[in-house]
């Protein structure tokens, strides 16, 4: 019984590596935070970082084949150099650093380098098992949270910026949120085909009710691309267990997905996200400008790169930002990083589907930090990075052990 709490409680706290913030931050507002200040951001980040140091010791005790992984040494110097950029550029060229010195740091090591080590152990010591269950409660949780607020807070739609803001959840916060809850729902439903239609399958397609609308409420054009990209990874994953016992979940997932659309084009809300459409799926006027920047930035100092945030304003891309603050060989890190732990991902969804759904949420997570975010703020994508390379290092080991 201990073991199985233990277990537990292990994968609630992945989850909250990964999503923990979107997940509480409106939370605060019904048990007493003022939703202006950050009071409640920093009880929700300081129990994750309370939580990684916890788990930061056990990494001497993991066991590695012989030497220690490729993806833990690139991950390791990946961060001590872009920590290190921090600190030289906060002393001799502070004028890169967009935000104060303290945020930078805190969000860098505190909210994304220790939690995504944390993943990485946990996976890597086999504690995945049915995560997918976990990640569905806890996210079904938030979705109805972030639902909620909506129906009670003033919402502010700003069509020229970034669609919605909520309290302290933007428009892709939102939008991704509704995205990882959809695609796990659609992961479960085709990994437990059996489930016919009882109580439980209600529950899930319940889920889909709550996270559909979120990427559309979002308005984040990038999420509804990506959810379509998940789904085809949560199929290829799935592929051997396709059969007419599917035709249910297919059948609901594409009357909800119409439904969707109907309600999507009656309600005020779309009216943010049907704009941004129509100015153009792939165009952006302001990103694109961004990346020009970025890359004309990245020139003057191909070798040793301009400095944190140069353009007072990240490029929306961390493959080009790590070019633009690190120059060349950062760019490199990073491109190798990403693509080491991608190929992971695609061995996984391939090869072993019972584990697949968090390496479907990493592929989506890096199509998304193409094109939003940043380096030192990307903590789900960092998180959900170290939990794939963790998860395939594992599956690796326990593959070589039963001689398979």
């Amino acid at each position: 019984a201990m073991r199985k709490y233990h277990s537990a409680v292990t994968k609630v706290f992945l989850v909250c590596c990964i999503f923990g913030y979107e997940l509480f931050i409106n939370l605060g507002s019904y048990i007493g935070f003022s939703n202006d200040g950050p009071a409640f951001s920093y009880v929700i980040r300081g129990s994750i970082f309370a939580g990684s140091v916890y788990y930061l010791p056990k990494l001497i005790f993991l066991k590695f084949d012989k030497r220690v992984p490729v993806f833990l040494i690139c991950f390791f110097t990946f961060w001590l150099w872009y920590v290190s950029r921090i600190n030289v550029d906060a002393f001799l060229n502070p004028v890169v650093l967009r935000v104060s010195y303290s945020e930078y740091m805190i969000k860098s090591l505190f909210v994304s380098f220790l939690p995504a080590t944390a993943c990485f152990i946990i996976a890597f010591r086999g504690q995945l098992e049915r995560v997918e269950l976990t990640l569905f409660w806890m996210l079904l949780f938030g979705g109805c949270m972030v639902l909620l607020a909506l129906y009670t807070n003033p919402i502010v739609i700003d069509l020229n910026d970034k669609g919605i803001q909520l309290a302290r959840l933007n428009a892709t916060t939102i939008s991704n949120l509704g995205q990882a809850l959809s695609l796990t729902v659609i992961y479960i439903l085709f990994k437990n085909q059996g489930l016919g239609l009882g109580y439980k399958a209600f529950v899930f397609v319940f889920g889909l009710g709550v996270g559909l609308p979120l990427v559309v409420t979002g308005g984040s054009r990038a999420a509804i691309i990506f959810l379509f990209v998940g789904i085809i990874a949560v199929l290829i994953a799935q592929r051997k267990r396709l059969n007419y016992g599917h035709l249910v979940p297919v059948s609901i997932l594409s009357s909800s997905l119409i439904l969707l659309g109907v309600y999507a084009f009656n309600n005020g809300f779309t009216g943010a996200l049907m704009s941004r459409i129509n100015t153009g799926f792939f165009t952006d006027s302001n990103r694109l400008e961004l990346l020009r920047n970025a890359l004309e930035g990245y020139f003057n100092a191909p070798i040793l790169g301009l400095g944190i945030e140069p353009l007072g304003w990240p490029p929306h891309n961390i493959i080009v930002e790590a070019f633009l603050a690190n120059g060349l060989f950062f760019g490199l890190l990073i491109s190798y990083l990403c693509f080491l732990v991608l190929k992971y991902a695609f061995f996984i969804i391939y090869k072993e589907p019972d584990f697949a759904i968090l390496p479907v949420l990493y592929i989506v997570s890096f199509l998304s930090s193409l094109v939003s975010g940043n380096i030192y703020g990307s903590n789900s994508f960092w998180a959900l990075m170290a939990s794939v390379a963790g998860i395939y290092l594992w599956l690796r080991r326990t593959t070589r052990k039963s001689g398979l």
